[in-house]
């Protein structure tokens, strides 16, 4: 964990010195929100610290809508976004409700709808979001959703099993979108 810190430090260094010479510097903000995406999954999946994870995620949702506001057409953008609203939208109702006091919002549907951006026009995460995108349909029942996305990632990388073996997951309960 010590050098991925170290990378995600350097990064947002790199991307601070960036907006230096130009404060709407769009690759900075999109450095900047892959970083705080990037440590705020460190942080609730791997260090299991959920309120530190939720705090990172609001930085790069932050990150993310301020890019998205200047470059509207920075599509990938949409990934951490959709990721923050459909997180905080699955929490409890008791969860989201104390969240709302911290200015965390979320919306499970706008976040698929989010991801699904990314995935249509992405540049970079494309990949990344259209498995966001698959588990998330997995998740909410949306099977056909699912089974398409597994069944492209599986194409698309046809040495990965674990694409294969969720595709496979997919297909064996039954269709109803």
């Amino acid at each position: 964990m010590s050098h991925f810190r170290e990378a995600i430090a350097r990064a947002c260094e790199l991307a601070r010195e960036r907006q230096k010479t130009n404060p709407k510097d769009g690759e900075a903000l999109l450095a900047l929100t892959l970083a705080a995406g990037m440590e705020s999954d460190a942080e609730s999946i791997l260090q299991k610290r959920h309120l530190a994870g939720l705090k990172s995620m609001k930085k790069a949702n932050g990150y993310a809508k301020e890019l998205l506001a200047q470059y509207p057409d920075a599509t990938d953008a949409y990934v951490a976004t959709g990721i923050a609203n459909y997180v905080i939208g699955s929490q409890s109702g008791g969860t989201r409700f104390a969240l709302w006091f911290g200015g965390i919002h979320g919306d499970k549907k706008l976040g698929m709808e989010q991801v699904a951006r990314t995935v249509e026009n992405g540049r970079y995460l494309r990949p990344f979001a259209k498995i966001i995108l698959a588990l998330a349909a997995r998740r909410e029942k949306q099977d056909i959703l699912a089974q398409r996305l597994f069944r492209e990632l599986t194409k698309q990388y046809p040495d990965n099993e674990q694409f294969a073996s969720e595709y496979a997951k997919a297909m064996s309960v039954p269709s109803g979108d």
